[in-house]
């Protein structure tokens, strides 16, 4: 193989690309890479397994005819450069599939990539996945299918000048069009024979349910609320799921510094203020509550006071991304946070890998619009709020180790 690299398979804990291909080959289990790290695949649940089957059978009988073929994938995918080898559930090719073949097959131009959500998965799938898929040239469109809560479809589509528009499909009536495949994907198609349990309407703090507080471990909003005022520590909650905060790096908190400072100076007289934030926030049910690292509100604060003081109308809200909190920042807290009607922009900050910034930003239709920002000469930009934040100011005294781009990744070819 062309340009095998000499220098150690571990660097600050990093596997280099080869050392990851030759140990999968090897390997009686699937694990997936990204930039360095190795990650072992779990097994995938019967439903999981239905909705793959349902997807495949559906799309190849639409593709009848078309120079279009998807696969149910045991063929590992790979972005430009080789940063990552990923395991997608099902992929959509257009014309003749290019291989990269020393290290078995890999698919380098999938058009349509398919992940099937579990819950231990999905963190995955909307951050570093999302991350790597979108790098692939020919990549039009990556579709995200809840299996194990809700019937839930969410499609980023690739738009002009690397944005992505976002949209959720919540009803068995909706239909998931993929136009560069020439594809219609009911729901009821997807979800054909299959039960997934919905997010339980219940014991939210509306209702001030008397049921008991565990429900197939699941806790009520109320006892959370409850539970966390009385805690020395922090605590965030998602539709029964409490998950203890860890501790911030001082990195992480000199971006939210930065950030506070910047924005405030940003937003001067505007009627609009700017909070590093201990303070919750809910979407409508209450099926959520999170503590963002800032918010901006514009007017008046809405709150819930019942159980200590909870913010019901962020205009933008910032989350500072860190290795272990990523994934629920691109997954649950990305659901949660888009469900407040005020909010206009949803910005998460690289503190610890890369100079980049992502912004969601809020269209008609409850379209989302995903924008990445990775140069510190670029501005992020909250036309909602009138702000506009230089990547130099966000990242002011601040070094982040880029990922490595030495040559630990295999060659071109």
């Amino acid at each position: 193989m062309e340009n095998l690299i000499e220098e150690p398979a571990v660097k600050y804990t990093r596997t280099s690309a080869n050392d990851y291909l030759a140990f999968e080959m090897e390997s009686e289990e699937r694990h997936e890479y990204f930039d360095g790290e190795i990650v072992k695949m779990q097994g995938a649940s019967l439903q999981h397994e239905d909705v793959v089957s349902n997807i495949v059978g559906e799309v190849t009988a639409q593709l009848k005819g078309k120079p279009c073929r998807v696969r149910a994938s045991n063929l590992k995918v790979a972005p430009p450069g080789y940063r990552s080898f990923m395991y997608p559930d099902a992929t959509i090719t257009c014309g003749k599939p290019e291989l990269r073949r020393d290290y078995g097959d890999i698919l380098l131009n999938p058009v349509v990539v398919f992940e099937v959500l579990s819950k231990s998965t999905e963190g995955l799938d909307f951050s570093k996945k999302l991350l790597y898929y979108r790098q692939i040239p020919t990549l039009e469109a990556y579709v995200l299918i809840n299996s194990y809560s809700a019937y839930t479809v969410h499609v980023f589509t690739r738009q002009p000048n690397n944005i992505w528009m976002l949209e959720t499909l919540q009803n068995l009536t909706d239909t998931l069009v993929l136009p560069s495949v020439g594809v219609a994907l009911p729901l009821a198609a997807i979800y054909e024979n299959i039960t997934v349990e919905p997010e339980n309407e219940d014991d939210n703090i509306e209702n001030m349910v008397e049921e008991p507080a565990l429900k197939y471990n699941y806790l009520s909003a109320i006892d959370f609320l409850v539970f966390d005022m009385a805690a020395d520590e922090r605590h965030e909650y998602f539709d029964g799921e409490i998950v203890k905060m860890q501790g911030a790096s001082l990195q992480h908190e000199d971006v939210v510094s930065n950030l506070v400072r910047h924005a405030g100076n940003a937003l001067g007289e505007k009627p609009c203020r700017v909070r590093a934030s201990n303070l919750k926030v809910a979407p409508p049910g209450f099926r959520s509550f999170m503590y963002p690292d800032a918010t901006i509100t514009c007017g008046k604060p809405e709150l819930r006071r019942d159980y200590g003081d909870i913010l019901l109308n962020p205009v933008v809200v910032f989350e500072v991304l860190s290795k272990s909190t990523e994934g629920l920042d691109f997954s649950k807290k990305l659901l949660y946070y888009r469900q407040i009607p005020t909010l206009e922009a949803y910005v998460l900050i690289n503190s610890y890998s890369a100079y980049t910034v992502h912004v969601f930003t809020r269209q008609p239709n409850n379209i989302w619009m995903l924008e990445t920002l990775q140069n510190l000469t670029d501005t992020l930009v909250l036309p909602s709020v009138g702000v506009a934040l230089p990547l130099a100011a966000i990242y002011e005294n601040i070094t982040v180790e880029p990922e490595n781009d030495d040559d630990d990744n295999i060659a071109d070819g």
